[in-house]
C-alpha cells in the first residue's frame, strides 16, 4: 500500500521549495530591473540605446526593455516563443533556454509571471515587418506614449508653449506643446524626459540644464 502521508509530505515540501525559488527569482529580477532603469536614467549612451530598443519593441514595457538590456548587451528586437510564432519565426534549438527573463501577465489574469524571451538573432523564419515611426502612425503614437511614461515627473499639455516640450525644474513638470509634428515632438520629449531623469525629482542638487543638455 502506498504511504499517502509520505507522498503528501513530499509534495508539500516540493511545492514550498518551488515557491521559494520562484520568489527568489522574482526578487532578483526586480533588483536587476531597478538597476537597469537607473543605468538608463544616468548614462546618456544607455539612454540612447534604450530609445532605440524601446522603438523596436513598442509592445513591451520600460521595465521589460530595461531587463532585456541588462541581461543581453546585444538585444535588439525580442519576444517570447509564442510571440515569435505569431510572426512566423521560431527559436533555434541551439538557443532554447538561453533567452532573457522578463515579466509577463499571468494567464490567470492576475499578477505577473516570469517568462523567457529571445532576441531576433536567436530565432529563424519569416522576416518581421519593420516598425516605422512615421508621422501619424500607430507605431509613433505607441512610441510617444511609452516615452512619456518614462518621465520622472507629471506631464501637462501647455497650449501656449512655443516649443514641442520643456522640463520645468522649478515646478518639476514636463510641459508638452500639442501643435508640433510627431517627429519634432518625439525628439524634444526624449530630451526633456532625460532632463527630468537627471534632475531626479530634485534629489540631484547638482542638476544644471546647461551641463546636462
Amino acid at each position: 500500500m502506498a504511504n499517502l502521508a509520505d507522498i503528501v509530505a513530499r509534495k508539500t515540501q516540493n511545492d514550498q521549495e518551488w515557491k521559494a525559488q520562484r520568489e527568489s527569482e522574482r526578487e532578483n529580477l526586480v533588483v536587476m530591473q531597478d538597476a537597469g532603469v537607473m543605468e538608463i536614467a544616468s548614462n546618456p549612451d544607455a539612454y540612447a540605446r534604450y530609445l532605440q530598443t524601446q522603438g523596436d519593441n513598442p509592445m513591451y514595457s520600460v521595465g521589460n526593455v530595461a531587463l532585456a538590456m541588462a541581461q543581453d548587451a546585444e538585444v535588439t528586437q525580442f519576444g517570447t516563443k509564442e510571440r515569435w510564432q505569431t510572426m512566423g519565426r521560431s527559436v533555434m534549438e541551439s538557443e532554447k533556454g538561453r533567452g532573457v527573463q522578463i515579466f509577463a501577465r499571468s494567464s490567470f489574469g492576475k499578477g505577473y509571471t516570469i517568462t523567457e524571451a529571445y532576441d531576433i538573432r536567436q530565432t529563424q523564419g519569416r522576416e518581421p515587418k519593420q516598425v516605422q515611426l512615421t508621422e501619424g502612425s500607430k507605431a509613433m503614437e505607441s512610441a510617444l506614449a511609452t516615452l512619456l511614461n518614462f518621465s520622472a515627473v507629471p506631464v501637462e499639455v501647455d497650449q501656449g508653449l512655443e516649443i514641442p516640450a520643456y522640463y520645468d525644474s522649478q515646478e518639476m513638470k514636463l510641459f508638452i506643446g500639442p501643435e508640433f509634428s510627431d517627429v519634432e515632438s518625439f525628439a524634444a520629449i526624449a530630451t526633456e524626459v532625460a532632463h527630468s531623469r537627471f534632475h531626479n525629482k530634485g534629489y540631484n542638487q547638482f542638476y544644471s540644464r546647461e551641463e546636462c543638455h
